[in-house]
């Protein structure tokens, strides 16, 4: 877990930007509908990395090995 918050922002807008880009010019779903609204596409992707950072830094002060394996 080397990375710190930046670098799991930048590696969700890759994410985000690729969903956006494959939403507009070959949907594969009825899901890609709400794709191109970037309140769907982009906010939700930029937090899910900074999320999972600050949690496994919350739980690495009680339980290290919890915290490496997700409990």
């Amino acid at each position: 877990m080397g990375e710190g918050p930046l670098v799991r922002v930048i590696i969700g807008a890759l994410f985000c930007i690729f969903s956006l880009i494959q939403a507009n010019i070959a949907p594969t779903g009825p899901g890609d509908l709400l794709f191109p609204d970037p309140l769907v596409s982009i906010f939700p992707r930029l937090f899910i990395g900074l999320t999972a950072y600050y949690l496994y830094v919350l739980v690495k002060r009680w339980n290290k090995i919890g915290a490496l394996t997700g409990f």
